[in-house]
């Protein structure tokens, strides 16, 4: 800090720092999104797709049965949802 002040060096305000972060953040976000993109098959980003699907005569998707878990911790209920 001594060495920046001794030659004037401007240092930037917190908030240009922020812009500048939250717009590395974002292009970090796109390269990771970009390669998990290319990681299933075609055959498993179709099943993937169907996941949030509500299937006929049930009341919520798949994803939302995993996302909340089991209702009770019951052996049955353990058994059904795996």
């Amino acid at each position: 800090m001594k060495w920046l002040a001794e030659r004037d060096v401007l240092l930037p305000g917190i908030s240009t720092l922020t812009r500048l972060i939250a717009h590395v953040r974002e292009q970090a976000i796109a390269r990771l999104w970009d390669a998990l993109n290319e990681v299933p098959t075609p055959e498993q980003r179709q099943v993937l797709m169907m996941v949030p699907e509500i299937r006929p005569g049930m009341r919520m998707s798949d994803l939302e049965r995993w996302r909340t878990g089991p209702a009770r911790a019951s052996r049955p209920e353990m058994v059904k949802t795996l």
